[in-house]
């Protein structure tokens, strides 16, 4: 990502704190004994919270759904934090206890197969429907983000060249094109 961000960019957000110094706080936190459910209360928050949580029930309310997340449930979360770390990760095992409690009724397939999160291929999305749309918007010499962005590299990520883990240019592009369309929606300079 830094070779992505323009110098100016780069020196204005060295005014704001690190991801570390805002982390602190919550992995230092006196009511949870465990790093573990130190760590389980980061993702809880941040990750569920924050990004899972909301997008389910947008996408699930567009759609005219009512959607439950089981494993959000208030009395759930808080049994989970009483039950002691090596209940919930045995090895590299995470949930462990969960699969356990579900061995009689979930195929063993599906209790050990590896975690593998819910992906959306917008890398292919972007390497070929996406392609030409991000093109002309991302790259256009009026658009919001050209100060933040270096144009090379940009390009460089658009043409999936320059390194790095393929399937995850796809990610970087949309967040890219997300901000770039919303400052467009809300008439926002890039305050450069």
């Amino acid at each position: 990502m830094p070779s992505l961000l323009s110098n100016d960019f780069q020196q204005q957000i060295k005014q704001y704190a690190s991801s570390a110094e805002l982390l602190a706080p919550l992995l230092n936190d006196s009511r949870f004994q465990s790093y573990l459910h130190r760590l389980m209360h980061i993702n809880l928050r941040l990750k569920g919270g924050s990004q899972i949580l909301p997008k389910v029930l947008k996408a699930s309310e567009a759609a005219g759904i009512a959607v439950r997340s089981p494993l959000f449930d208030r009395q759930l979360a808080e049994l989970a934090f009483s039950l002691p770390p090596a209940m919930k990760l045995k090895g590299s095992i995470e949930k462990y206890v969960l699969k356990q409690a579900v061995s009689d009724i979930v195929p063993a397939s599906i209790i050990a197969r590896p975690k593998s999160g819910m992906l959306v291929p917008v890398h292919y999305w972007f390497n070929k429907d996406l392609k030409s749309f991000t093109k002309a918007v991302l790259l256009d010499n009026n658009a919001k983000i050209r100060n933040l962005i270096e144009r090379k590299s940009l390009q460089n990520l658009i043409d999936f060249k320059g390194g790095g883990i393929k399937p995850y240019y796809g990610d970087r592009l949309w967040l890219l094109l997300s901000l770039e369309l919303w400052m467009q929606a809300h008439n926002i300079s890039d305050g450069l």
